[in-house]
């Protein structure tokens, strides 16, 4: 055994294992946090049969075959948040304040968030995104309309976190999910 602990350190340099370790704990503390209301039951384009939700899915499937990063789903059907492996059926309204509160409170200091538009209460959401200790980056997948009331929350709602906003399609899932890596620093 200790043969072989030697032969890692030759093999490896400190500064790359540091690099690692860094990498490790940044994906661990960035959760991606994803939207699962009622409107996610839309289609991403008219002439599509593709539901939104079911784009998200294999968005995140595929993402997370190789990136540890906690997934955590939001609406207001759900009364109790927790960390999860499959993204829910849409339901209900968009709590992002619940879903920012319950990523704190996991220790996590950077949010990837991805939805279509409106919270339940918009001041309120951007109170609470102000005051997350991290960074809190949005993916806006609804309506390509750049007076969209979605869009031009979720411009605020990047603003009030610390983070970047960007409008995107879930049409375009390989697009979105190369953005997503890029922003985790996965750049695969």
């Amino acid at each position: 055994m200790a043969d072989l602990v030697r032969q890692l350190h030759s093999t490896l340099e400190a500064g790359s294992l540091a690099k690692l370790v860094k990498a490790r704990k940044a994906q661990m503390e960035t959760f991606l946090v994803v939207d699962h209301s009622a409107s996610m039951s839309a289609h991403v384009h008219p002439n599509s049969q593709t539901r939104c939700i079911d784009a998200l899915r294999a968005l995140v499937t595929d993402l997370r075959q190789d990136l540890p990063c906690p997934l955590v789903a939001f609406s207001s059907s759900v009364k109790k948040l927790a960390r999860i492996e499959r993204i829910p059926e849409p339901y209900g309204g968009t709590n992002m304040i619940a879903a920012i509160q319950f990523c704190q409170q996991e220790g996590a200091t950077h949010l990837i968030m991805i939805s279509d538009g409106m919270p339940q209460n918009p001041p309120r959401t951007l109170e609470v995104a102000a005051a997350f200790p991290g960074v809190i980056d949005v993916f806006y997948v609804g309506p390509d309309d750049p007076q969209d009331a979605g869009y031009l929350f979720m411009q605020a709602l990047a603003k009030a976190g610390h983070g970047n906003a960007q409008a995107t399609s879930l049409r375009e899932t390989k697009q979105l999910e190369g953005r997503i890596r890029g922003l985790i620093g996965d750049g695969k």
